[in-house]
């Protein structure tokens, strides 16, 4: 996954109009480790990634199916 997945969760930010500190809060994480997924420097568990397209409205076009396996 690494930067494609950082670049759509930039996306996301950018489309929603928020910082990556208030996604953080919203999904449970720390701004530190949002940071890092939006690097590429660390891979974030499904989990993570389901909350991520939940905040997006379920749109499979940012986070695909297939980026959770």
């Amino acid at each position: 996954m690494g930067k494609a997945l950082g670049e759509r969760i930039s996306e996301m930010l950018r489309k929603q109009g928020i910082q990556q500190k208030e996604l953080a809060e919203r999904i449970g994480i720390t701004e530190a480790a949002m940071s890092r997924y939006i690097a590429g420097t660390r891979e974030p568990k499904p989990d993570a990634i389901a909350n991520m397209a939940i905040e997006a409205g379920g749109k499979n076009g940012i986070f695909p199916v297939d980026d959770l396996a």
